[in-house]
């Protein structure tokens, strides 16, 4: 048992990461952390704004839909659209379902 853990278990303290990176996802560092203790992430417009402006991580697919014609306007959001769409969305139903199972002592 983690300190993150005890944190938890002792005194009903739930850690938050607040500072999620595309490399931590795609890294596995976020389900190492996950492991560890932290029981959520967040992140903000501003968090965002600097991931892409200040990493490297989103030049690829941004440089293929400006090549394809799009304006970067309209490219940086279709870029936050689809990782929303591929990662997050998925993660409602799995939580939904593991709540349930906990509210009713099945796991």
């Amino acid at each position: 048992m983690t300190r993150l853990h005890q944190l938890h278990d002792r005194y009903g303290q739930s850690p938050w990461l607040d500072n999620l990176t595309r490399g931590d996802v795609a890294g596995g560092r976020l389900r190492r952390l996950i492991d560890e203790g932290i029981r959520g992430v967040t992140s903000n417009p501003t968090i965002i704004a600097k991931a892409v402006g200040g990493s490297t991580d989103y030049d690829g697919q941004l440089a293929a839909l400006t090549a394809a014609g799009l304006d970067k306007e309209t490219a940086v959001p279709a870029v936050f659209l689809f990782r929303l769409a591929t990662f997050w969305l998925p993660i409602l139903p799995g939580w939904l379902a593991f709540t349930w199972l906990q509210r009713t002592d099945r796991i």
